[in-house]
């Protein structure tokens, strides 16, 4: 009888044919994206803390995202800039604009360009809760609305030649009280004037 040899690295063929049917199922895993068990051990955690690091940098810039919009409210509130002038298109010592259409947390800026005048709000014509502000002469003033309602504005000195401008912070209705004021000189017309235009 003769002997038969076998190398020790030599497959019988049921051996052969399973091992070449797993190669191709792995071949065929990989093709559609599937890892194995052994190739997720070896390669899959580098690929997890990489996806770990980016859903951090996903989250890190919408909590940044989601701060700025807290924050940005006051960013964008208006600054409405209003002169006070020794002369402007509706005559003699005026504000201009003299009638101001504005938002809660909006601001009014008087600036000074001639000299001579300041900002005061009139007794009587502040919204409900708003403080009364009153600038000293040649001194420009900012102030904050955050309150809705009628602003009445007076320069000090000139106020019976009619400087006077009136403010409307949202769509608030022109109160009895502020109609009830009484104003001196030409200012009586010309804040019925801007009255009227701020019930519109």
């Amino acid at each position: 009888m003769a002997a038969v040899f076998r190398c020790a690295g030599t497959k019988k063929p049921g051996q052969q044919q399973n091992l070449d049917g797993l190669i191709q199922r792995k071949v065929a895993f990989a093709s559609k994206g599937y890892t194995t068990r052994r190739s997720i051990g070896r390669t899959g955690v580098p690929e997890r803390r990489k996806l770990q690091k980016e859903d951090k940098m996903r989250s890190l810039i919408l909590m940044a995202a989601a701060a700025a919009l807290a924050f940005a409210g006051p960013a964008f509130a208006a600054d409405h800039q209003v002169k006070m002038l020794n002369k402007g298109e509706k005559g003699a010592m005026v504000f201009e604009p003299d009638f101001v259409q504005a938002a809660p947390g909006d601001t009014v800026t008087f600036v000074i360009v001639d000299k001579g005048h300041n900002a005061e709000s009139i007794k009587g014509m502040t919204p409900e809760g708003g403080e009364p502000f009153k600038g000293k002469i040649n001194e420009e003033v900012k102030v904050t609305l955050d309150k809705e309602g009628i602003w009445g504005v007076k320069c000090t000195p000139h106020y019976g030649m009619g400087m006077v401008a009136v403010i409307k912070v949202g769509e608030a209705a022109v109160p009895e009280e502020a109609l009830a004021v009484k104003h001196p000189g030409k200012a009586k017309t010309k804040m019925a004037e801007l009255l009227a235009q701020a019930a519109q």
